[in-house]
């Protein structure tokens, strides 16, 4: 059919338009969750991806590189008596087209006009809220220059800060597959959770700011001009966990025990040497291991260390052959080390990007070690439903409990005391007129107060130990029946209980010895 492209072009102008509108029609609401959000952004993400798929579909017709749009117009544009018969002969073809095929249905560009996009988010992640790193945490400990000690709060502060003064780490293998991992997880949760951010851009800025560093040697640790994290090293180079310049002597004094103990110097050593300036005329520094220490217990112990003897013997074995050069035996080829720090500096940049989710995200961590299971789960399940996005900084599930208690300060009190003294609890009491207490101790107590010992006497019955943890009026007044009942049966009663003995020493009760006394059958004893 000659009029297929020209029909082409006025749906994918109209397909446009309603893109356009479906993204006004989106961006009209304002999300209420971090869920909501992020389907928000999906949809208007999706909607400009089909807006410029379309405009790249029209640029190709209208730019008419093989001459079909110039001839469909033209077919359609005849003069004199040929109009009429270009018109009668389209619309034959289109009636020989539809009669060959009468099932056909209608084709439209875009004729789906909702998009429910789907969310692969792990619970951890809370639809983008917080960074699930558990799994390249795990990988990080395993490596084998890494200390084993560190805890996941600390990962998160350092797994996008690198240290370029000590290279050694290159070498393993298995660091290379660390950071692609990363790299894969960090740019597919950007992806996943501001679909509308243009990655490529920004990784075709970082590699061009990455060339232009790496051109003046700013990666490279014996260059002057070397300042990248200098100071703020992670746990990729010898796993230092101080981001202080500033370590007290308790930590160094800890740090010299166990290299003296454990004959690894080399995590002491990077330790202490992050911690202070790099100043080759000191006496503590080690030019076989590049290292500067802060006490002299600590060079001392490095000394002894195998890492370091052996550095030492290759270090002078260098200077005999090279005539006193001093190698750096940990550097390898400056190539080599590219694509691994391109990999290093992408990860600090998205690292940067993330910085909120990652605050976030520590700050989670902490408040669920303070968290029992169910709490948690409990606290997961109710983030979907959540009317408004509420900070990481409050207590969630403080402020779902209505009349939530406070201390004498006016802050609520903490989450563990509301829940061991149970005053989520309702107790009612119907004697004190259906009044409602709080936790167990409160309703305990109420029975010795005068709201309750009024509202038995109001009733008639005394409020005694026999009648505590009876709030029902009706349950109050048949126990006091029963009592009444069980007292009646054991009470004294003198014709009965009091005993008398006649002169024959039998012996009988009141009633019985006064009657046979009227009657003269017996003689009454006399009292002695």
């Amino acid at each position: 059919m000659s009029s297929t492209l020209l029909e082409r072009t006025r749906e994918l102008h109209e397909s446009i338009e309603r893109y356009e509108l479906m993204i006004v029609a989106e961006q009209s609401e304002e999300p209420k969750t971090q869920k909501d959000s992020v389907i928000q952004s999906h949809c208007v993400n999706h909607y400009l991806e089909q807006s410029i798929k379309c405009a790249n579909d029209l640029k190709k017709i209208y730019q008419d590189e093989d001459g079909q749009r110039k001839a469909d117009l033209s077919a359609i544009s005849g003069q004199g008596p040929a109009i009429f018969s270009n018109f009668y002969d389209k619309l034959r073809e289109l009636k020989d087209y539809h009669r060959k095929y009468p099932t056909l249905e209608i084709e439209r560009i875009g004729s789906v006009l909702n998009y429910t996009p789907t969310l692969s988010f792990s619970g951890n992640e809370a639809y983008g809220r917080f960074l699930d790193l558990n799994e390249m945490f795990e990988l990080y400990l395993n490596l084998p220059f890494v200390q084993k000690n560190i805890d996941y709060i600390t990962y998160l502060s350092l797994f996008s800060k690198f240290n370029y003064n000590d290279i050694s780490r290159f070498k393993n293998a298995k660091y290379k597959q660390y950071l692609d991992k990363l790299y894969q997880y960090l740019a597919s949760f950007m992806e996943r959770s501001q679909p509308m951010f243009d990655m490529k851009s920004m990784n075709e800025s970082n590699e061009k700011e990455f060339e232009d560093k790496w051109n003046n040697k700013e990666f490279d640790p014996s260059a002057d001009n070397n300042n990248n994290n200098k100071s703020d090293s992670n746990g990729h180079n010898n796993n230092n966990n101080n981001n202080s310049n500033n370590n007290d002597n308790k930590n160094e004094e800890t740090t010299a025990d166990e290299s003296m103990d454990t004959k690894e110097t080399t995590t002491a050593a990077t330790a202490t040497a992050t911690a202070t300036t790099d100043d080759t005329s000191s006496p503590l520094y080690c030019k076989a291991c590049k290292k500067l220490f802060a006490s002299e217990n600590v060079y001392n112990g490095h000394l002894k260390g195998k890492k370091h003897i052996k550095l030492e013997e290759l270090l002078q074995k260098s200077q005999s052959e090279n005539g006193g050069l001093v190698i750096d035996m940990v550097a390898f080829n400056h190539k080599s080390r590219k694509p691994t720090s391109l990999l290093e500096y992408q990860i600090s940049k998205l690292g940067e990007l993330l910085d909120d989710q990652v605050q976030e995200t520590k700050e989670s961590v902490i408040k669920k070690q303070s968290r029992s299971i169910k709490e948690i789960e409990d606290d997961m399940n109710t983030i979907e439903n959540e009317i408004d996005d509420i900070e990481i900084d409050d207590e969630p599930i403080k402020l779902r409990i209505a009349n939530y208690p406070v201390d004498w300060s006016g802050k609520p009190i903490p989450y563990w005391v509301y829940k061991f003294h149970e005053l989520g609890v309702e107790y009612k009491c119907e004697i004190c007129g259906n009044q409602s207490y709080w936790g167990r101790k409160a309703y305990e107590k109420h029975f010795q107060e005068p709201r309750h010992s009024y509202g038995m006497s109001c009733i008639g019955i005394p409020n005694t130990l026999h009648f505590h943890h009876i709030t029902k009026i009706k349950d109050a007044m048949e126990l006091n029946k029963k009592i009444k009942e069980i007292n009646a049966s054991v009470s004294f009663k003198s014709d009965k209980d009091e005993e008398y003995e006649d002169e024959n020493g039998e012996v009988m009760n009141k009633k019985t010895y006064e009657m046979l006394a009227r009657q003269g059958l017996i003689k009454k004893r006399k009292a002695n």
